[in-house]
């Protein structure tokens, strides 16, 4: 039983479950297509943890010390898009917040592999996301040939011989 939860564990650590990383862009997703922007989230005064996200219809109190939510969603801890929000634009960390973080995976790992747990740079994405574009190098359209050019076409009884 004890190797079927390590194995369980390490296959969440080294991202092969897509679970949380999948429901966390599906959040991402309603939270954008709502146009949540940072001038809809606000923290309220006098308070470290409470924040008014302003729906299309309602507004909605985040309470980011209990991971709740006043909507139908995150009303009992779910994590929702209006907590998605606060931790967008106010870098909050819930503690419903999926587990995606290269931190998450490192501890789950630790919870495997003990004292034999690689450093926690094993577990960072091998691509950082990036908000600048990536540049490609120009190519010049002439050191493009075709690839008819480049392969001769031979028969399947050429190649048996």
């Amino acid at each position: 039983m004890e190797n079927y939860y390590k194995r369980r564990l390490l296959e969440f650590a080294n991202s092969r479950n897509p679970s949380p990383r999948l429901y966390l862009s599906k959040i991402k997703k309603c939270a954008l297509e709502e146009i949540m922007t940072k001038d809809r989230v606000h923290k309220i005064e006098g308070t470290d943890y409470q924040y008014i996200v302003q729906g299309t219809k309602n507004d909605y109190l985040v309470d980011a010390r209990s991971a709740c939510c006043s909507c139908p969603a995150g009303m009992f801890g779910k994590f929702c898009k209006h907590q998605f929000a606060v931790t967008h634009y106010f870098n909050v960390y819930l503690q419903n917040f999926p587990t995606v973080t290269t931190k998450d995976r490192h501890e789950i790992a630790h919870l495997a592999l003990g004292d034999k747990t690689p450093t926690i740079d094993f577990y960072r994405p091998l691509i950082e996301n990036c908000s600048t574009p990536i540049v490609q190098p120009d190519v010049e359209e002439q050191a493009i040939v075709p690839i008819a050019t480049t392969v001769e076409v031979s028969s399947e009884k050429e190649m048996k011989k």
